[in-house]
């Protein structure tokens, strides 16, 4: 490496990433950051450069997912409905959304409040 600071990194970094208190908070970048003892960009860093690196990343996040997603569905068994609702938006987007989008192409052309365009439907 052509000037600045030599690298931290070890091979041993690798195996940081899956340190419990990584797991425990999310194996965010932050956690990987605070585990290796350096700052965030310098891990997004090793990332682009060190594939095996990468790779423990990936395996650690992977890991976090599974049990929540485990979690997730002994919610939904149990009648959760926030994650039920939660469940739909991400796996049936095209019929559970939070956000409904209105488009009124009619006369007038501009847009229109939904509260104007009730009334209007009132109307008739």
């Amino acid at each position: 490496m052509a000037g600045g600071r030599p690298t931290k990194y070890r091979r041993e970094m690798c195996q940081r990433v899956k340190d419990p208190s990584v797991m425990a908070a999310g194996a965010t970048t932050s956690a990987i950051a605070q585990a290796c003892g350096v700052a965030i960009r310098t891990v997004d860093n090793w990332m682009e450069r060190h594939p095996e690196f990468m790779q423990a990343v990936k395996e650690a996040r992977a890991i976090v997912d599974d049990s929540v997603e485990s979690s997730m569905m002994k919610s939904i068994r149990a009648g959760n409905v926030t994650a039920q609702i939660f469940w739909l938006c991400n796996r049936r987007p095209d019929r559970w959304r939070h956000v409904q989008r209105v488009e009124h192409t009619g006369e007038g052309g501009g847009a229109i409040t939904i509260a104007e365009l009730v009334r209007r439907a009132s109307e008739d």
